[in-house]
């Protein structure tokens, strides 16, 4: 599939990292007031949805036995809300791509060109997203309203139903970062997500376990100060921080099965020459 065209190599005098997870290393060491404004940025994309949520579970959602019909509007509401969440995740790919690419980034310029720039392809991810958390909600509802299910039974669909969410989310993200670096077709996007995801399962599911933390913590936390602590953490820092996690390993995944066969002239770009494909989480 045919990359996106590039803008030179950003001029600099400190020496290039070896390998990815040296520069999330040097990036949080020299510029990590940038993911301390991407995330900030980052929340105010989040605050309706947050805000959505919190509200409705003090009041539509408080009630004793709450019906299916308000279930139904509150987390049919909440998917729009998500997808303007991942308008904001756009400008941080944005900003986090150039940054490690070594193509010389501003914060606040490049995360809101990303906004524009990646608006659709982030925009039908996180429809994705919003139709799969709506439905999760919606199912969970029903099973609470059943009364003859077992309890034990309950639990397996449950659990199942976040298994599938956790599959859609690392299938969905993956191709929403190959979306960024090549022109393909939806198709060629999953197939090569499916691909990743089988060749590399443990540092996916590890990769995907920092994604996801703010979100099991959110959801299953059942106190407000609980929940607006984990809030805080995520718009100061974490949004940021997990992005360039996510970003860097689908370079390197990227650089492994994509750029090493077909595109050598970006194989590595934005490391030093030197040849170390370790990924992010191996220590040399």
């Amino acid at each position: 599939m045919p990359r996106k065209k590039r803008a030179p190599f950003a001029a600099t005098d400190v020496p290039l990292p070896i390998n990815r997870r040296g520069q999330l290393k040097d990036t949080l060491r020299w510029r990590f007031w940038d993911y301390v404004i991407v995330s900030i940025y980052m929340f105010i994309f989040l605050i309706p949805l947050v805000f959505w949520l919190i509200f409705s579970y003090y009041t539509f959602l408080s009630d004793v036995d709450p019906s299916i019909w308000i279930y139904l509007i509150v987390y049919g509401v909440a998917i729009p809300l998500i997808v303007v969440f991942g308008l904001g995740i756009g400008g941080g790919l944005n900003f986090f791509k150039k940054t490690f690419y070594n193509e010389g980034s501003t914060v606040t310029k490049d995360f809101f060109e990303g906004v524009r720039k990646y608006a659709k392809g982030c925009s039908l991810s996180f429809l994705t997203f919003g139709i799969v958390y709506f439905l999760m909600n919606i199912f969970g509802a029903m099973l609470d309203y059943n009364t003859s299910m077992s309890t034990v039974w309950k639990v397996i669909i449950i659990g199942l139903m976040y298994v599938i969410f956790i599959i859609v989310f690392m299938v969905t993200a993956l191709a929403l970062t190959q979306s960024i670096f090549y022109n393909a077709t939806f198709t060629q996007l999953i197939t090569n997500s499916v691909r990743f995801i089988i060749g590399d399962f443990g540092r996916v599911i590890g990769v995907t376990a920092i994604m996801l933390v703010p979100f099991f913590c959110f959801s299953f936390i059942p106190y407000f100060i609980g929940q607006a602590i984990v809030v805080l953490v995520c718009a100061l820092f974490y949004f940021g921080f997990s992005t360039a996690v996510f970003m860097l390993y689908s370079m390197y995944i990227f650089d492994r099965t994509i750029n090493s066969k077909s595109y050598p002239e970006v194989y590595r770009k934005g490391l030093a020459k030197e040849i170390d494909d370790s990924p992010i989480q191996h220590e040399k």
